[in-house]
C-alpha cells in the first residue's frame, strides 16, 4: 500500500497543480477546453471522467509534439521505450501492454480523428497539426471503438475553416535535429473546404558507435502528410474525407550495454573488440557501443477516412468509416557485442484494418440524453519473420541456429453500445453505459527453418520447435459503467463510477508459439473504482481536479521468456490478477494575469495480485525464489510505473506597452520516482528516481502572427534510461535504450502564421 502522506505532503507545501492542457497562458482566467471524452462535446470540467486535455498550441508552446514526450506534462502516463516501434508501449496508472506479439491489442488504447489504431508502430507517430490530445484513464469500451482496458490517448487534429489560414514553424536543435511543420487551410468554394499540413522531423544519431565500420545509431527520419476535404451542402450535412500518410524510418541502437558482460565473456569481449578496431565501451552513463553491423526499421502508414454528420431535427447521425495499411520492417541485429552475432533478425508484417461506426446522438437539453451506436472493426495481419544466430562467428562453430516464421492473425468484431444520461435534479445527474461485442480471433502460423542457412550457407538447425498451429476463439462480453454526479457548487462537481472493461483475447504470434501455453489467451478483464472532483474557483483564476481509483484486472496479458540455447524465447499469456489504486491531483492558476502556476501529480500503487507462475529471471536462484523455472510475483511491482511523478510549470509574460509583442519565460520540471523496468522484477532493471528541467524564453506577437522561442531541455543533464534491456540468451550483462534528451539538448523554434 502506498503511503500517500508521503508523497503528497511536501507537494502539498509547493504551490499548485495542474494539467497544463487547460489553460491559456496570458489570460487573466483558465480558458474553458471542449473535450468529445463522451462522443459529444463538452467542457473538460462537466465531464464525470478522470480526462486531461492538451491543446496543440499547448503542445506546440512546450515543444512536446512526439508521443513520448506526453509523459512529461501529464503524470500517470508512462512510455516503454525500444529498438523499434513495435517494441514500444504506454502505459496509464501503472498498466500497459508489454509484448513482441503483433497479434495482441494494447491495454491503452490510441485514437486519431474517430479511427482507432491498435498497433504499436501505427501508433507512435509525431504529432502535427493538433487541435487537442485527450487522455482518458481506466476502462474505455463504451463509446470508443475497440475496447482498452487500462486507457486511451484520444488524438483530434483541425478541420478545415471557411476563413483563408496558414502556418509554418521550423526548429532546429542539436545533433542536427530539425523539425518543419506547415498547413493551409479555407474554402474552395461555399460548400466545400479543405486542410492540407505537412510534417518532417530528422535527427542525426546519438548512439555513437565506436566500430569504424559501423554508422552511428538512433536516428530519426519521419515526414507525414494529412488532408481534410469537408463538403457541407446544407447546414443539416457534413461530409469529411480524410487522408493522412506517415513515412518514419530509423537506425536503431537496440540495448547498449549498462555496467558488464557476463563472464567468461567478459574479458573476451573488449580484446576482440580492440583487435577489431574499436573499443566495448560501459559503464552506468555509457552512451556509445560496438556493434558488428547497422540495424533497421521502417514504417509506412495510409489511412482513409469518411465522416458523416447529419442533423435529424434535434437528433445527430454520425457514421465513420476507415480503412488503414500499414507496412513495419524490423530488423535489429545490433546488440553491442564485437561478433556478428546475429546477421538477420528481419520482422516484415502487413496489416489492414477497416472500421465502421454507426451511432446516434439525442438533443441534451431533455430529462434523460443518450448516444448509442453499432461498431464494426476487422484487422488482418500477416508477417514473416527469418532470425540467423551465427554460432561460428560467436563460439567457432560451424553451424548456425535458423528460425523462419510465416504467420497471420484475424480479428473480426461487432458490437453494440450506448449510454444514458438522467438528469434527476438542476444538481444530480446518473448515468448508464454498455457494450456488448462478439469478436473472433483466428491464428494460422508455421514455425520452421531452413537448410542449409540462407545467410550464411552454414548447416543450420531450428531455434524453435517446427510445427503449425491453426486455431481460433470466440468471445462475446458485456462491459458497462455506471456514473453519478453530484453539484455542490456553481463550478463544483462531484463524481463516482464503477465500471467493468475488457480486452479482447491476444494471439501469440512469437517462434516459441509451439511451446506456449496457449495460442490464444484469454481476454483481459478490469473492474474500475473512482470517485472526484472538478472544479473552478476564484472567477475562473484557480481550478482543481482530482480522482482517487482502485482497479482490478483478471487474466492480465503479460509476455514471459525463458531461454533455450543461447537465444531468449518469448511469448504472450495471461498473468492472472493484477490491481492499481492510487491518486491523481491537477490544479491550475492564474494569480495575476501575467503569471501562471501548475502541478500535475499521480501517485499510483500498481503490483501483481496473484502471479505465481511467473518466470525468473537469468541467474535468479532458489533464494531468490525461483524454483522449477518459475516465481512467485504476488505483490511485487508492475513494470513502467513509477509510485510517484509529478510535473511542475511556470510560465511569466511580461508585455511591451510600446511594441506589438510580448516576452515570456518558462520552466517545466518533471520527476518522477525508483521504477520497475522489467515484468520479471530483475533487480538489475530496477532505475533510479530522475528529474528533468526544461527551460524556454521567447516574443510573441499580439496578433499570434509570429512567434520565436529558444529552449532548454534537461537543463540539468540529468542520466536516464527510457528502457532497460536484459539479454541472458546471449550471455550479456544488462542494457538500456535512451531518448533524445537523455543529456542536455539545446534549440530554437521560430512560427509564422498568416
Amino acid at each position: 500500500m502506498i503511503n500517500t502522506t508521503r508523497y503528497l505532503s511536501p507537494l502539498m507545501l509547493t504551490v499548485l497543480l495542474v494539467p497544463l492542457p487547460s489553460t491559456v497562458f496570458a489570460d487573466a482566467a483558465i480558458e474553458e477546453i471542449i473535450v468529445t471524452a463522451q462522443k459529444r462535446e463538452q467542457s473538460l470540467q462537466d465531464v464525470p471522467l478522470s480526462v486531461t486535455a492538451v491543446s496543440g498550441e499547448r503542445l506546440a508552446a512546450l515543444n512536446k509534439n512526439e508521443i513520448a514526450e506526453l509523459t512529461k506534462i501529464l503524470p500517470g502516463l508512462t512510455y516503454k521505450d525500444g529498438s523499434t516501434d513495435n517494441g514500444r508501449s504506454l502505459q496509464i496508472r501503472g498498466v500497459g501492454t508489454v509484448s513482441f506479439s503483433r497479434g495482441v491489442e494494447q491495454s491503452v488504447g490510441m485514437m486519431v480523428d474517430g479511427v482507432v489504431s491498435d498497433s504499436l508502430a501505427t501508433s507512435f507517430l509525431d504529432m502535427n497539426d493538433v487541435q487537442r490530445v485527450e487522455v482518458l484513464r481506466g476502462p474505455q469500451g463504451m463509446l470508443f471503438g475497440k475496447n482498452s482496458s487500462a486507457g486511451l490517448v484520444n488524438i483530434i487534429t483541425n478541420d478545415p475553416t471557411e476563413e483563408f489560414e496558414g502556418g509554418i514553424s521550423v526548429g532546429f536543435g542539436e545533433e542536427n535535429e530539425q523539425k518543419y511543420r506547415g498547413y493551409v487551410s479555407g474554402a474552395i468554394t461555399d460548400a466545400l473546404l479543405a486542410r492540407l499540413s505537412v510534417s518532417s522531423t530528422t535527427r542525426d544519431a546519438f548512439i555513437k558507435s565506436t566500430n569504424p565500420a559501423v554508422d552511428d545509431y538512433n536516428d530519426k527520419d519521419e515526414q507525414a502528410l494529412a488532408l481534410k476535404v469537408l463538403f457541407r451542402p446544407n447546414d443539416n450535412l457534413d461530409v469529411l474525407l480524410g487522408y493522412k500518410r506517415l513515412e518514419k524510418g530509423n537506425i536503431s541502437a537496440g540495448a547498449i550495454i549498462a555496467e558488464t558482460y557476463s563472464p567468461p565473456f567478459s574479458a573476451f569481449y573488449p580484446a576482440l573488440a580492440a583487435a577489431l578496431g574499436g573499443s566495448l565501451p560501459s559503464g552506468s552513463k555509457n552512451d556509445e557501443l560496438f556493434a558488428p553491423i547497422e540495424s533497421e526499421a521502417k514504417t509506412d502508414q495510409d489511412i482513409f477516412s469518411l465522416k458523416i454528420d447529419y442533423a435529424l431535427g434535434d437528433y445527430s447521425l454520425v457514421s465513420i468509416t476507415s480503412f488503414t495499411d500499414a507496412h513495419i520492417i524490423g530488423n535489429a541485429r545490433g546488440f553491442a557485442l564485437p561478433v556478428n552475432l546475429i546477421p538477420m533478425n528481419l520482422s516484415d508484417g502487413e496489416r489492414e484494418q477497416f472500421t465502421q461506426e454507426l451511432r446516434i446522438e439525442s438533443p441534451l437539453d431533455q430529462p434523460v440524453s443518450w448516444v448509442a451506436g453499432y461498431y464494426y472493426y476487422k484487422n488482418e495481419l500477416d508477417r514473416t519473420f527469418n532470425r540467423t544466430i551465427d554460432l561460428n562467428a560467436f563460439a567457432g562453430f560451424p553451424v548456425v541456429r535458423n528460425l523462419n516464421i510465416v504467420a497471420s492473425g484475424d480479428n473480426e468484431s461487432h458490437s453494440v453500445f450506448g449510454q444514458a444520461t438522467w438528469n434527476v435534479s438542476d444538481t444530480v445527474r446518473l448515468s448508464f453505459g454498455g457494450r456488448y461485442t462478439d469478436e473472433e480471433v483466428d491464428l494460422d502460423q508455421t514455425v520452421g527453418f531452413i537448410f542449409p542457412d540462407p545467410v550464411t550457407g552454414l548447416p543450420s538447425i531450428p531455434e524453435a520447435t517446427p510445427g503449425t498451429i491453426v486455431d481460433s476463439e470466440s468471445e462475446t462480453n458485456f462491459s458497462w459503467r455506471i456514473i453519478g454526479e453530484l453539484d455542490v457548487a456553481e463550478d463544483a462537481m462531484l463524481f463516482a463510477s464503477v465500471a467493468r472493461g475488457y480486452k479482447g483475447p491476444g494471439m501469440n504470434m512469437l517462434s516459441s508459439a509451439p511451446i506456449a501455453p496457449n495460442a490464444i489467451v484469454d481476454p483481459e478483464i478490469p473492474t474500475n473504482f473512482e470517485v472526484g472532483i472538478k472544479s473552478t474557483w476564484y472567477d475562473g483564476r484557480l481550478q482543481l481536479n482530482a480522482s482517487a481509483f482502485y482497479t482490478e484486472f483478471e487474466d492480465f496479458q503479460a509476455s514471459l521468456s525463458v531461454v533455450r540455447g543461447l537465444s531468449p524465447a518469448f511469448f504472450l499469456d495471461n498473468a492472472g490478477e493484477l490491481q492499481t489504486q492510487g491518486l491523481e491531483l491537477e490544479l491550475t492558476a492564474v494569480p495575476t494575469d501575467n503569471l501562471l502556476l501548475a502541478l500535475n501529480v499521480a501517485v499510483v500503487d500498481a503490483t501483481f495480485e496473484d502471479y505465481e507462475g511467473a518466470q525468473c529471471y537469468g541467474g535468479q536462484t532458489a533464494a531468490q525464489g525461483c524454483v522449477n523455472d518459475t516465481q512467485d510475483l504476488s505483490g511485487a511491482d508492475m513494470p513502467y510505473s513509477p509510485d510517484l511523478s509529478y510535473s511542475l510549470f511556470g510560465r511569466y509574460d511580461l508585455p511591451v506597452d510600446s511594441l506589438p509583442f510580448n516576452l515570456y519565460a518558462q520552466a517545466l520540471w518533471y520527476w518522477q520516482d525508483d521504477t520497475m523496468y522489467a515484468t520479471n522484477n530483475n533487480p538489475a532493471a530496477e532505475v533510479g528516481s530522475y528529474g528533468l528541467l526544461d527551460l524556454a524564453v521567447g516574443v510573441e506577437s499580439d496578433d499570434g502572427h509570429y512567434s520565436a522561442q529558444f529552449w532548454v531541455k534537461n537543463a540539468t543533464d540529468e542520466f536516464y534510461p527510457s528502457d532497460v534491456v536484459i539479454a541472458p540468451g546471449f550471455g550479456l550483462g544488462y542494457g538500456y535504450n535512451l531518448e533524445y534528451t537523455y543529456t542536455r539538448r539545446i534549440g530554437a523554434t521560430f512560427s509564422v502564421n498568416f
